[in-house]
This record gives C-alpha cells, sequence and structure tokens, in this order.
C-alpha cells in the first residue's frame, strides 16, 4: 500500500511537470504564429505602400493626353514581382490605359472613390470565376493631381499581391518555435529531477514512515536531512515513538488491570464456595445440612438403582437428649451433638454422606453398601457413641438407636420411600427399648 501511494505521488508531479511547461510552449506557440501573421500583414501593407508611392511619381511626370505613356506605365509595373493589373482613370472615371496578367481582373475593377489621400490600401476579393487560383490579393488607389475634369483628381488603381513582392519574407519564424520547444524539454527535465529530488523521493519516505506507524523500527534517510522534509521526519519519528510509549503504558495498565481482575475473580469464587460449603454445613456438628439430604440423596439414589449398586440409609436418633438439656443445660447438649457429629465424620468413608438430618436425628447415606453391613456399621456406631456419653456425663443415660433400609433388601421406588423404611425402623428400635438397631423388616439388634 505504500508503495502504490508513493507511485501515485511521483506521476501526480510528473503530471503536474509535464504539463505546465507544456501549455507554456502551447501558448508561446500560438502567440508567435498571431504575432508574426500581424507582424506579415503589416509588413506586407508597409511593401505596397512603399512600391504605389514609388510607382506615383514616375506616374505624375506623365502627361494627362500621351495615351502612349499611359499605356506603357501601365505594361511596365505589371512586369514587377506582385503586381497583377494595373489601369489608369481619369477624374470622371474614364479608363485611360489598363494592364494585367489576367484580363477579366483587369475588367473586374472598378476605380474606387475620389480621395484626398494620396494611398489608399483595401482587401480585394475578384469575382468567383477568376479567383480559385490566386493569392490573397489588394487594391491600391493612388491619387494624382487634380487638374481633370471638373477639379476631381485622377487615380491609378493595382491590384497586388502583397506576398509575392521581393521585399516581404511570408516564412514564420520557426526557428524560434524550435527554441521554445527545446527550453521547454530542458525545463521539463530539470524540474522534473528537481522535483524527484527534493519532493517526490522525501515524499514517498515520509508515506513510508506515517504509514509504518509504531511498528516501524528502522531509521529513513529523510530524518538526517537538514531541511524541512528532515523536520517533519524527525516530528513524526517522536510522535511515534510518543505514541508507542503511551500504548506500552496501556499495555501494563491493561495486564495489571487483568491480574487484578483475575485474582479478585479468583477471590470471589473461593468465598462463594466458602459460603456454599458453610450453607451447606451444620455450624454445630460439621456435618451436611437437610438442604444437601434434599439434593444429593436423589442422584446417588438414580445412579446406585441406574447401575444396579445397592444403597443403605442409616437414621440415628438420640434417646433421652431432651433430658440432659433439661438438666444440664444446652451447653451439654451441643457437647453431645458435637460428638455425634465427630463420630459419624471419622466413621464415614469418601463417597459417604453424613447428614444432621434435624434436632438429635442424623443420617448416613452408604453407596455400594449391602443392608446388612450397614445393620453392623450402625451397631458399631451406637456402641461408640453411648460409650463416649457415658465418660463425658455419667447417669446421663444418653445413647443412640439407629433404623436401617437397603435399595436391593427392600425395594423401595423413590428415595423418600428409602428414608421412610429407615425411619420406621428407627421408630421400631424405640419401641424396643432403645440403643438399639432395628433392620426394617427384621428383629431389633441391641448394641
Amino acid at each position: 500500500m505504500t508503495a502504490h501511494t508513493s507511485h501515485s505521488i511521483i506521476r501526480r508531479h510528473w503530471r503536474c511537470v509535464v504539463a505546465a511547461p507544456a501549455a507554456l510552449a502551447v501558448a508561446a506557440i500560438l502567440l508567435h504564429v498571431v504575432h508574426e501573421r500581424s507582424a506579415r500583414t503589416a509588413s506586407e501593407r508597409k511593401a505596397v505602400r512603399l512600391f504605389a508611392e514609388a510607382a506615383s511619381l514616375g506616374l505624375r511626370a506623365l502627361s494627362p493626353d500621351d495615351s502612349v505613356a499611359q499605356r506603357r506605365w501601365c505594361d511596365q509595373l505589371t512586369e514587377s514581382p506582385g503586381v497583377l493589373a494595373a489601369s489608369l482613370f481619369d477624374g470622371t472615371g474614364r479608363q485611360l490605359a489598363a494592364s494585367g496578367l489576367v484580363d477579366p481582373l483587369v475588367d473586374s475593377v472598378a476605380p474606387g472613390a475620389s480621395t484626398t489621400d494620396l494611398i489608399d490600401i483595401a482587401d480585394y476579393s475578384p469575382p468567383h470565376r477568376i479567383a480559385a487560383n490566386l493569392p490573397p490579393l489588394c487594391r491600391v488607389n493612388v491619387s494624382l493631381s487634380r487638374s481633370h475634369h471638373d477639379g476631381r483628381a485622377a487615380q491609378a488603381m493595382l491590384v497586388m499581391s502583397p506576398a509575392h513582392l521581393a521585399t516581404v519574407s511570408g516564412d514564420p519564424s520557426w526557428t524560434f518555435i524550435a527554441g521554445v520547444l527545446l527550453a521547454w524539454a530542458v525545463a521539463t527535465i530539470v524540474v522534473t529531477r528537481h522535483t524527484a529530488t527534493a519532493v517526490s523521493a522525501p515524499l514517498a519516505d515520509l508515506v513510508e514512515l506515517t504509514s509504518a506507524g509504531t511498528r516501524y523500527i528502522g531509521k529513513l534517510q529523510l530524518e538526517a536531512r537538514r531541511d524541512e522534509w528532515g523536520k517533519i521526519a524527525r516530528c513524526i519519528d517522536d510522535l511515534r515513538a510518543e505514541v508507542g510509549n503511551v500504548r506500552d503504558h496501556v499495555e501494563r495498565i491493561e495486564r495489571r488491570a487483568d491480574q487484578q481482575i483475575a485474582e479478585e475473580t479468583r477471590r470471589i469464587a473461593r468465598d462463594i464456595q466458602r459460603l456454599e460449603l458453610q450453607s451447606s454445613l451444620d455450624p454445630l456438628t460439621k456435618l451436611m445440612n437437610r438442604r444437601v439430604f434434599d439434593e444429593k440423596l436423589p442422584a446417588i439414589f438414580a445412579a446406585q438403582q441406574g447401575c444396579g449398586s445397592d444403597l443403605s440409609v442409616i437414621m440415628m436418633d438420640l434417646d433421652r437428649f431432651k433430658n440432659l438439656n433439661d438438666t444440664a443445660g444446652h451447653s451439654a447438649g451441643d457437647d453431645v451433638l458435637e460428638v455425634a457429629g465427630q463420630l459419624l465424620a471419622q466413621c464415614a468413608r469418601s463417597q459417604d454422606v453424613a447428614i444432621r438430618y434435624g434436632g438429635d436425628e442424623f443420617l448416613l447415606i452408604l453407596p455400594g453398601v449391602r443392608a446388612d453391613d450397614a445393620n453392623r456399621i450402625a451397631v458399631r456406631l451406637v456402641a461408640m457413641f453411648t460409650q463416649q456419653v457415658k465418660v463425658m456425663f455419667p447417669g446421663s443415660g444418653v445413647s443412640m438407636s439407629a433404623g436401617v433400609a437397603g435399595l436391593l433388601a427392600h425395594r423401595p421406588a423413590t428415595p423418600t420411600a428409602l428414608v421412610e423404611m429407615a425411619d420406621e425402623a428407627l421408630y421400631d428400635a424405640k419401641r424396643a427399648g432403645r440403643r438399639c438397631v432395628r433392620l426394617y423388616g427384621r428383629k431389633t439388634v441391641a448394641a
């Protein structure tokens, strides 16, 4: 694109350089032709007048009645170069003598009006029948004396071709025209070279520097010049460097902003995860809350049922927990709940879900565990919990009861049905005397 622009600029300069001298040369030639034609016409008229004055001198010496001399005078004139016809008239307009190379031409010429001017020159157009091969003509009336007929002057009439007079040069000055053309060619070459050196080449370099923008890393010879082009190039280069610095500064700011935004995004993500985790945890027992149970159990149930794997649920409840709160206070009740939470968290696998179901009720979801195995796990949990509470609060009577239900063993249709089976087994354990485990559909197992 830069090269195309530079060549376009150079072509425009070439056109300007060539067109201006060409127009000047054409105008000079036209003016010269017009001037040459005007000068030629004036020179021809002057030559005609001088010839007529010389001819009138001999005519005035003739006797008005000497017809032979008059005839001889007319013949001598027509023998001169450029004189086509000569006639002599008296004061009444009667022709006294005539001579000419073309007789019809002589007959077609009438005498002019009598005038006080001795010599009168006017353009003359002969009749069409004889004008085909004739050059431009003029008619010259030469007034003689006033002694003829009523005081009117006699006249001599000449038809002349100014172009054929020996004293006139009708060729235009083609030497001058050739000189103008040569001067135009030399001026064109000089101005073109000067334009290419002083304008086109610097302008092309300037276009390249400007088009390169901040991506340009080289140095042009234009910047080393001491003229106005060099000043402009240096200003553009300084501006380009300043723009580059601003761009680098903006990029650094953008990078810092991106880093800050990324860090802030990560911090917000961590906060969201923490909040989500906090919203999913029971603050006292640090187990999952009821919301997680509502979200995860249906998915776990569907997954285990879909792949034909087993799923067991243990529902647990603390025995005589209300009596402990009433006698030892809520602080003691919270300690017991924390013990239950720690015990479930320690016994649960990574794929198991331990939930505080509500109040003093707990739920343990065991994917891939059969109902009989879940029943044995529940027996150990009940025994371990009862033992720890005895150590912490002797004589409190707080213990744990549990109910167990399994997917393959009891075939529940929905997750809710599975939990309801475990809850029903729990109440069977409560009715059987507490501190025991009941598998849905079987007898009570004491811890």
